[in-house]
């Protein structure tokens, strides 16, 4: 049987041949302020679809939770790392010299999938540190949040 220590060295190791999915011109619109309706503008939007390890939730419920929780903490960092990887080799190879790519970051896993937001919030960082400097030079990166009523 595989113990924790060499399952999460195996993850480390091939957490490169992650893929995200990515679609890009995806129309787009965005909400009025107050929430009640969409604006009348629209844009087109590069979009990359990611999800979280559930921890303590779902199919998980009851097992090793720290465990859990490091191997959520890879594949968050895993995604985001590869959605702003993507996102500033796809701006470099369009001949965006100069000009930097606007990147919005997702909390992913809070909420039912219950990972703690400071395994959120470090795996971004972690994610943007990895990025060397030319590529990080091609974004502008910016975390989102919500304030209000969740329903």
């Amino acid at each position: 049987e595989t113990s924790e220590i060499e399952t999460l060295e195996r993850l480390v190791k091939y957490l490169n041949t992650l893929r995200p999915l990515v679609m890009e011109d995806v129309p787009a619109t965005g909400l009025l302020p107050d929430k009640q309706g969409f604006a009348q503008c629209t844009h087109k939007v590069g979009l990359v679809y990611a999800s979280a390890v559930p921890v303590d939730s779902y199919m998980n419920q009851g097992g090793k939770v720290d465990f859990q929780a490091k191997v959520a903490e890879l594949i968050l960092i895993g995604q985001y790392y590869g959605a702003l990887k993507y996102a500033a080799e796809s701006q470099r190879h369009c001949g965006g010299s100069g000009k930097r790519r606007k990147v919005f970051l997702m909390p992913l896993g809070g909420g039912v999938f219950n990972n703690p937001w400071d395994i959120i919030a470090k795996s971004m960082a972690k994610a943007i540190q990895l990025l060397d400097n030319s590529l990080l030079a091609m974004l502008d990166i910016t975390a989102l949040v919500w304030q209000g009523n969740p329903s």
